[in-house]
């Protein structure tokens, strides 16, 4: 079976995680349950691992 990604995307930058278990993430589709799943670190850390951090990179520009 090939592996699931997550991508999760924030103002500040995007995360991409694994999904080690999908039968446990597939639980999760009503919004709230996604949402308090996201917000108990250790409930998250069983489902998923990070694999790529990134953070947005903002170039200030001088006004002319």
């Amino acid at each position: 079976m090939a592996p699931h990604f997550v991508l999760f995307e924030h103002a500040a930058g995007y995360g991409l995680f694994k999904v080690k278990k999908f039968e446990m993430v597939a639980t999760f589709l009503v919004t709230s349950q996604v949402k308090e799943a996201f917000m108990d670190v250790s409930k998250f850390q069983q489902v998923s691992s990070i694999e790529y951090l990134s953070s947005f990179v903002f170039k200030h520009t001088k006004p002319k």
